[in-house]
């Protein structure tokens, strides 16, 4: 059986959001989408992260698709 492969993009827009009060917080946005769309997911699928916080991107492969890699 032939394996099908996906690839994941990820987008990291950086901005700046400002905080309640005078201090302001340095956040980012990230984007994601799947290519193509049902070859999997991934985990998590965007958000919004605080300047120095880790986040661990995952790609799940649906049965069937193998994950071939990040762009």
């Amino acid at each position: 059986m032939k394996r099908n492969r996906f690839k994941i993009y990820c987008l990291l827009c950086l901005f700046f959001a400002g905080s309640c009060g005078t201090d302001s917080t340095e956040s980012y946005k990230l984007f994601t989408f799947v290519d193509p769309q049902d070859g999997g997911t991934i985990e998590p699928a965007g958000g919004e992260f605080q300047m120095g916080e880790t986040v661990v991107i995952e790609a799940i492969p649906l049965k069937g698709w193998k994950f071939r890699g990040w762009a």
